[in-house]
């Protein structure tokens, strides 16, 4: 369960990160009250609601910022998706070299599992021979920040592994952040229509 430490929120961070703001803001008041004059004194009160409401300035922006974090994973998950069957028809190892994850696995739809090296060795050698490739209807979901699944259609005409193949398949492919870079765990396409 390694993966695990990839599902931590920035919003603890940010959120202790706040707090010691807030505790040096208020060192700094409580320094500068103390050297008021006796008429104006030391008013605890104000200081309560100063730190109160920077308390909830700092809230509103860890929630904002993981809210806006979010989005930002979708967006750049579907773009990936898109850069990966696009990488897949030029035969682009690098690519794949790129954004495969250590230990990644292929389940085509024909019915083979194919590894990392396998995948790669494909691409180098050329042996695919696409004719035309659409990427549809894809969806994101997301698991924290640094964790996202994507489901789409892909409808395509190709030679494969030396076979014809012709058909519309369903796929799922498992995203995870590796220190920066998104980079598919996983992925496998089911058979819908075609040959």
């Amino acid at each position: 369960m390694e993966w695990l430490h990839y599902l931590q929120s920035p919003i603890v961070e940010l959120w202790s990160l706040s707090l010691s703001f807030l505790r040096r803001l208020k060192a700094k008041l409580q320094k500068e009250v103390k050297s008021l004059p006796l008429y104006g004194g030391h008013n605890t009160l104000t200081t309560r609601i100063v730190i109160a409401i920077g308390l909830l300035c700092c809230l509103a922006l860890c929630l904002n910022l993981n809210a806006q974090a979010g989005g930002d994973v979708t967006g750049q998950i579907k773009q990936l998706q898109q850069d990966s069957r696009d990488a897949q028809m030029k035969n682009d190892s690098s690519w794949a070299q790129q954004h495969l994850a250590d230990g990644f696995v292929a389940g085509n739809s024909w019915g083979d599992w194919q590894t990392k090296e396998d995948f790669i060795k494909d691409l180098q050698n050329k042996t695919n021979k696409w004719k035309s490739g659409n990427i549809s209807d894809v969806k994101v979901t997301t698991f924290g920040p640094n964790a996202a699944v994507s489901h789409y259609t892909f409808t395509y005409d190709a030679e494969l592994q030396g076979k014809h193949r012709a058909r519309t398949v369903i796929c799922s492919d498992t995203w995870l952040n590796d220190s920066g870079t998104w980079k598919t765990a996983s992925t496998h396409c089911s058979l819908v229509k075609g040959q």
